[in-house]
């Protein structure tokens, strides 16, 4: 059991989450996840509730309707991520009519630097074939 007050194994333990989500096509970082880690937990006012959001609740009546969004939507999503399958990406390519699906073959839940060139690439096409509306 981890005791949320103990800096070292709270580090330690974000540690392994981040290379656990890091995904198995991208060099892990050790030293960036610690100084992320020691940054997060000297911050946190109560740390515990930086992982509350799973329990959010009270959206259910938009279950289903994805159909429904009209607007541009920019899709991107790592091969390998352990949180949210791929297949949720296919699944929201093949719903969202006006959208575009870029896959970081490889990657996990977390942006990876070595993504971010491509990230960005794909997050200014996207805005730029946005029409402005008058």
């Amino acid at each position: 059991m981890i005791i949320w007050t103990d800096e070292n194994a709270v580090v330690s333990y974000l540690i392994k989450g981040s290379q656990l989500l890091n995904g198995t096509g991208r060099q892990f970082n050790a030293d960036r996840a610690s100084a992320l880690a020691k940054a997060e937990f000297r911050r946190a006012n109560n740390f515990r509730s930086m992982y509350n959001h799973a329990q959010l609740q009270g959206a259910e009546s938009y279950f289903g309707l994805t159909n429904l969004i009209t607007q541009p939507c920019l899709i991107i999503h790592g091969t390998d991520d352990k949180i949210w399958n791929y297949r949720h990406a296919s699944f929201l390519k093949n719903h969202l009519a006006n959208s575009t699906l870029i896959t970081l073959e490889g990657a996990g839940h977390e942006l990876h630097e070595a993504d971010w060139g491509k990230i960005i690439a794909a997050a200014t096409q996207h805005i730029i074939s946005i029409p402005l509306r008058s």
